[in-house]
């Protein structure tokens, strides 16, 4: 396996919960690392979402679109409503451990820090920047 160097050389996603730190930073950090592998361009996930930390906000795909999976169960469901988590898709899925959890595999446990974390975001947003 290769040197890599000294790791400090390397750019650090935010510590997601860190309040000390802007919650758009931390979210967008947290989507990156636990979501951008499939929700990418090119990923393995069959909707065009683009989570990786450097995709400009309004290019994610993430606000007011309707989602092509189902609104599970909720009213004027989109994936994310900014200012309400409770409308958004994204923030449900997280919540869940059924067939239409998020991540879909591997988890055995909600991340209610997690969870918590992308709920304070999505409340934050007023608006598509």
């Amino acid at each position: 396996m290769p040197d890599i160097g000294d790791v400090s050389r390397y750019d650090a996603y935010p510590d997601p919960f860190d309040d000390l730190l802007d919650t758009d930073r931390r979210a967008r950090g947290y989507l990156a690392v636990n979501c951008s592998q499939c929700h990418r361009p090119g990923g393995p996930a069959p909707v065009a979402l683009d989570l990786r930390f450097d995709t400009p906000l309004p290019q994610t795909g993430l606000l007011n679109v309707t989602p092509s999976s189902g609104n599970l169960g909720l009213v004027a469901a989109t994936i994310v409503t900014p200012g309400s988590k409770e409308s958004s898709v994204l923030w449900e899925r997280m919540r869940r451990l059924d067939t239409n959890r998020m991540p879909p595999l591997g988890s055995h446990r909600v991340d209610s820090a997690g969870v918590d974390l992308i709920g304070q975001w999505i409340d934050q947003l007023t608006a598509v920047p």
